[in-house]
């Protein structure tokens, strides 16, 4: 190759360098300055930003009429004896149905998981006469002889249910969870002195919900719910009632 020919391809190649190396600059800068605009985000993580999990609270008040299932042993300080032997008897042959109101504070995750803890009275209502099994003996409240004590229960009760629907989009939808009842029988009478007997109840929770109002910016909403419960098992003279009720819900975002 010619020295002429040389001096030209250096030309050209050098020339091509610089052009390639100014544009590249120029690009470099001007991404630099796309990236470290003022006000610029990204959609995505703008919204990751400002979006957070979805969260609601609710305030509810129930009442429910119960039915006592299941056995026991006891009646506050009475024994139930066959023989001088302790036996067990059918609750619901100690028991009449009752009546029982809470109230609860709770929370509504992702739409579909409402965990809540709350208050819980029911006024346990004794039959009369208790027949005692296999033989012929009762226990029989006879006023002003042997006068019935007053039985009272008040618990601290945790509820965890899984919503299937979404309440705020769907208005309505069935439930199903667990509930655990830590709590005290108080036996009173008059002239007597008190008594009280710490009990566990654990139920299956199931039923279905309905909204009835939703504000118009869907901030707040209130909903019917049904407040039922199987208890299937527990300690002491505590009856596991089978629960039917109703509940009111008031629902907040948070």
């Amino acid at each position: 190759m010619s020295i002429k020919a040389l001096r030209i391809y250096l030309a050209v190649t050098t020339v091509t360098f610089l052009a390639s190396t100014a544009g590249a600059i120029d690009r470099e800068s001007k991404r630099h300055d796309k990236v470290q605009s003022a006000g610029y985000f990204p959609r995505p993580a703008a919204e990751a930003i400002t979006r957070g999990p979805k969260r609601l609270g609710v305030f509810e008040i129930y009442g429910s009429f119960s039915s006592p299932t299941g056995n026991i042993d006891h009646l506050g300080d009475i024994d139930f004896l066959t023989h001088y032997r302790p036996i067990n008897i059918s609750a619901e042959e100690v028991y009449k149905p009752s009546f029982t109101l809470g109230a609860t504070l709770g929370t509504v995750r992702t739409g579909h998981w409402y965990n809540s803890i709350g208050f819980q009275y029911s006024h346990l209502r004794v039959k009369d006469t208790i027949f005692i099994p296999r033989t012929d003996s009762a226990i029989v409240f006879d006023y002003p002889d042997f006068p019935k004590p007053h039985f009272n229960q008040y618990e601290i009760r945790l509820n965890s249910n899984y919503q299937f629907y979404d309440m705020e989009t769907v208005g309505w939808t069935p439930y199903l969870g667990l509930g655990l009842g830590v709590g005290l029988i108080s036996q009173t009478l008059d002239y007597y002195e008190s008594q009280t007997e710490l009990n566990v109840g654990l139920a299956m929770n199931f039923g279905a919900e309905f909204r009835v109002w939703q504000d118009p910016n869907g901030r707040n909403m209130v909903t019917l719910a049904s407040a039922n419960s199987w208890e299937f098992a527990g300690s002491g003279y505590r009856p596991k009632y089978l629960t039917v009720g109703m509940s009111l819900k008031v629902y907040t975002r948070m």
